[in-house]
């Protein structure tokens, strides 16, 4: 009997889907080369600055606690001290998603990414004379609602709901941080930057992202 060909299609894909696997768990625990088009254009246009100073680009998914922890340690093998970091990953998902570590996606990228980078970052930082963390929350907060826990799963997933928690949780931490840091010469703070043009919300399609800048646009909120 001649082979089926939806058993082929189907072999080659398991075959495809396990190889993606394979390069994912190895490629998890590498800092990757700097290939994002916008990152470089980012180091480019500093490095073009009057007194620019050097500028370097990591690529790394923030929502993976092995990312993080390789881009912590690719910054602490160039630099002993830190005098700023800006804890700025944000984003927010349509549909729910797991992390590998098996997180919610958007608490992992806003907020268990920031306490963990910031962990790992904090006595480079300690090693300045005067050192700042600078965590980015969101007026989002106020719709946050706690009563099934911090992070969202399948069953209960509203996307303003886990970007709320997840904004909550930054100022939560910032507020922390600042106390257990308050005998240092290391500050912690907690901001709300507002509406801004950019690519937020791009990740859920064009749709998704145009009903984001409007929003803020009608409300006269959006600043670029």
């Amino acid at each position: 009997e001649p082979p089926k060909r939806g058993r082929m299609a189907k072999s080659r894909n398991e075959r495809s889907s396990r190889r993606r696997r394979r390069r994912s768990r190895r490629n998890r625990g590498q800092v990757q080369p700097p290939q994002d088009g916008s990152g470089l254009a980012l180091v480019r246009r500093l490095t073009n600055q009057p007194r620019a100073g050097t500028s370097e680009f990591l690529r790394a998914d923030l929502s993976v606690r092995a990312e993080v922890r390789n881009v912590a340690r690719a910054i602490l093998e160039q630099h002993q001290r830190m005098d700023v970091l800006i804890n700025n990953a944000g984003a927010r998902f349509d549909v729910f998603r797991q992390t590998p570590d098996g997180f919610e996606r958007t608490f992992a990228t806003n907020h268990l990414s920031h306490f963990l980078l910031t962990n790992l970052l904090l006595d480079s930082l300690k090693h300045a004379p005067a050192a700042r963390v600078v965590t980015v929350s969101s007026g989002s907060h106020g719709g946050a609602n706690l009563k099934d826990g911090w992070q969202l799963n399948a069953s209960n997933y509203d996307r303003r709901r886990a970007y709320a928690n997840s904004k909550l949780a930054n100022i939560v931490f910032a507020y922390t941080l600042a106390d257990r840091l308050k005998d240092t010469r290391v500050t912690s703070n907690a901001v709300d930057p507002g509406g801004v043009a950019s690519n937020f919300s791009r990740n859920n399609g064009l749709l998704s992202w145009a009903k984001h800048l409007l929003a803020h646009g009608f409300r006269g909120e959006l600043d670029s």
